[in-house]
């Protein structure tokens, strides 16, 4: 489960963003366990992670009666938080000041929380550890994104590969399931076949190798396309460490 916080001051928009958070994540197919924990004041804030509190995610006003979230954000890197900071404010003029504490986003207040979403699934791909749930014949299951490295239609069937070479099969299309995952993690090799780039070990004009063993064939003309998402999928991997 992860931890996020809220530090705003406003007694109004509390409610209102744990309500949009909710049905944000709610509404996924692929979504994650979450406790919010909110707070009105900055000092409020460090009292808590100064106990040993722990949080994932903290979204942070710009503008706090007691202070400046931006200084907050300063102080909390040098207390050694490595967890991930969203501004939220009614404008922008403090974006550029913050880009030195590495926040993930920086969010308006506005109808909707613009780019709350964007936000959420950023933060995500960066921490793994999400769930998607498939319905089947049984019932709805909870699967962890991190234990599946690809998916492969036969027939009419959609079967899903794990990491420890187990398989599972299940009624659907892989373009249903191509829309329900990350596209950041996930990418079509070829039109069987729907691979999680995080077990990707060699690319080839032929195939893609596996860091747990065998391989999937890359389609004629897909080769360039999954190369270059593999490689991007990298360059974010190592800017979110």
């Amino acid at each position: 489960m992860y931890s996020f916080a809220l530090c705003d001051d406003d007694a109004e928009f509390q409610p209102e963003f744990k309500k949009s958070l909710a049905a944000l994540l709610d509404g996924k197919a692929v979504r994650c366990k979450y406790e919010l924990t909110c707070f009105d004041s900055a000092s409020g804030l460090m009292e808590a992670i100064d106990r040993g509190d722990k949080y994932d995610l903290i979204f942070l006003d710009v503008m706090l009666g007691d202070g400046n979230g931006v200084d907050l954000a300063r102080k909390l890197r040098e207390k050694h938080y490595g967890g991930d900071i969203v501004f939220i404010s009614a404008c922008r003029d403090f974006a550029f000041d913050s880009f030195d504490v590495r926040p993930l986003h920086y969010l308006q207040k506005a109808p909707g929380y613009d780019r709350l979403e964007a936000a959420i699934d950023r933060f995500l791909e960066k921490n793994g550890g999400s769930t998607l749930y498939l319905t089947t014949p049984k019932g709805t299951v909870a699967l962890d994104l991190d234990s599946i490295a690809y998916f492969e239609v036969y027939g009419h069937e959609l079967i899903m590969h794990r990491a420890d070479g187990s398989k599972t099969r299940h009624r659907g299309t892989l373009k249903n399931m191509e829309e329900m995952l990350p596209p950041m993690t996930f990418a079509r090799t070829q039109r069987s076949y729907l691979v999680n780039l995080s077990y990707v070990k060699e690319i080839n004009r032929r195939e893609v190798s596996l860091t747990t063993g065998g391989s999937v064939p890359i389609g004629r003309g897909m080769y360039d396309g999954v190369k270059l998402k593999f490689l991007d999928y990298m360059a974010k991997k190592k800017a979110f460490i």
